[in-house]
């Protein structure tokens, strides 16, 4: 997944570093006490403030990928690498909600589950080519500006156990500050991503014993706006991250 670059741009993929409006995101989600998560969501406004929809404000226990379930029986022993996410959801889920907690473990978490194929490890390049910011500065920028408010999954082809690759179809709202044309809430903008998002075990296909990894978008809608067109067949991800 990757924050929109323009609006924010899972399964989760970074912002640009560097955001013009930055300080004013940050402040966006900053956390109030009593503290909930921190980083990619990290805001904890009222609950009664319209759109908010976060299970992991509720009740601390759950966990922030939406599924119902507490953390600790959900994404965290795949955020800890106590255990590799079965499925190409799970670790899409688990990736959210790395997004959504924030801090060093989450951030080596998204880094450690990126595919290298996915051109968004390379980090993010400059209109002359040279390099803007690492792959590590965007997952930073992206956990700071970015709240991932929740998670929708509504689709998914392959991606089991015993597949070796597959895709997830998902729908995020998130918010952030410094964004024209998207509707305000509480002094942020508001935003829906919609993503189907591709999943290749680490051993390429024919693998289905290693761990999962997100390649890329194969199909990016920010606000409506469509920003990756499916690759053709055989080709990989998307250009998008």
């Amino acid at each position: 997944m990757r924050a929109p670059a323009r609006a924010p741009a899972p399964a989760l993929a970074p912002r640009r570093a560097g955001m013009p409006q930055a300080r004013r995101a940050a402040a966006c989600a900053r956390p109030q006490a009593p503290r909930a998560a921190t980083g990619f969501g990290a805001k904890n406004p009222k609950p009664s403030q319209p759109g908010d929809a976060r299970p992991w404000i509720a009740d601390r226990a759950a966990c922030p990928c939406c599924s119902g379930r507490p953390f600790a029986a959900c994404c965290e022993p795949h955020l800890s690498r106590a255990a590799a996410a079965p499925t190409a959801e799970a670790l899409m889920r688990s990736r959210f909600a790395a997004y959504v907690r924030g801090g060093k473990e989450a951030a080596a978490y998204i880094m450690a589950t990126t595919h290298p194929d996915n051109p968004a490890a390379a980090g993010s390049r400059r209109p002359d080519g040279t390099l803007a910011s690492s792959f590590a500065d965007d997952v930073r920028a992206t956990m700071k500006t970015v709240a991932w408010q929740r998670l929708r999954v509504v689709g998914k082809s392959g991606g089991g156990p015993s597949d070796d690759e597959g895709s997830v179809s998902f729908v995020a709202a998130y918010k952030i500050t410094g964004q024209q044309g998207m509707r305000i809430d509480g002094g942020c903008a508001v935003g829906t991503m919609k993503e189907t998002s591709l999943f290749q075990r680490a051993g390429g296909r024919g693998a289905t014993d290693t761990e999962w990894l997100y390649l890329g978008p194969l199909s990016l809608v920010v606000n409506g706006e469509e920003r990756v067109a499916a690759p053709d067949a055989g080709s990989g991800a998307g250009e998008g991250v």
